[in-house]
């Protein structure tokens, strides 16, 4: 009775994680219902732990200050320009990751219509052509956030989806690497078949991204990202 006392809790808990270990392996249990009983204790450990944020990490947030101030979401490339600047010039941050995307150009300075009139009904004025590239680095608002980004520890975010490759719009960055890298040696990943990424420009400008979508499990939380999905015949980093 002593021992049983002393060590009763460890053998009953030995004996199930053996037993739970041995339905496992001989497979009684159905998939769906094995990863619920995973995902239970994780979740049970994840709650249990005391998580800190580390100081290292700002989160610069779009919230409801920034939006009276600035304006409506999306704001103008110019004004993200400024902020890329001021994050790596003046506050010295080591590296400068974007979670939205620039898929379409950015023609709020009035920049292109301008560009397309010079080039029809007003191409016989023959100063509107100069003046225009004149004033192209300060109206064309992508390039703006282009020469912001070069040469600055910026990476840019993107989105995989599983849409026809037809929706696919933007550059992704090169991946990390190829099935031919691999040379034969087997790899499994998370595969998708379309994407929304970056302004060829940008994308080039920043030099690396990350994809940014997670993948949900079956009770729709995420409690995971890869770090390592598979496109084409490339496989990308988060």
């Amino acid at each position: 009775m002593r021992l049983l006392s002393k060590y009763g809790v460890p053998w009953l808990l030995g004996m199930a994680l053996t037993a739970y270990a041995a339905i496992l392996a001989a497979q009684l249990l159905p998939a769906a219902v094995i990863d619920r009983i995973d995902q239970y204790f994780y979740d049970l450990r994840m709650r249990t732990q005391q998580n800190k944020p580390d100081p290292r990490i700002v989160i610069v947030d779009i919230d409801e200050k920034s939006l009276a101030d600035i304006g409506r979401w999306p704001w103008s490339r110019n004004v993200v320009a400024d902020l890329v600047t001021s994050l790596t010039d003046h506050y010295r941050v080591k590296a400068l990751g974007f979670d939205i995307m620039f898929a379409e150009p950015d023609g709020s300075s009035g920049y292109a219509t301008m560009e397309k009139l010079a080039q029809t009904e007003l191409k016989t004025v023959p100063w509107l052509q100069q003046r225009l590239q004149a004033l192209k680095p300060a109206l064309d608002y992508d390039g703006r956030l282009a020469t912001a980004i070069k040469g600055r520890p910026v990476a840019m975010g993107y989105v995989f989806s599983n849409e026809p490759q037809s929706v696919s719009k933007g550059a992704l960055p090169p991946p990390a690497f190829t099935e031919a890298d691999l040379e034969g040696r087997p790899l499994y990943a998370f595969g998708w078949r379309s994407y929304t990424g970056n302004l060829p420009q940008l994308q080039s400008a920043a030099g690396s991204g990350g994809f940014i979508n997670p993948v949900l499990d079956a009770d729709g939380v995420v409690r995971s990202v890869p770090l390592i999905v598979k496109y084409g015949d490339g496989y990308y980093e988060s």
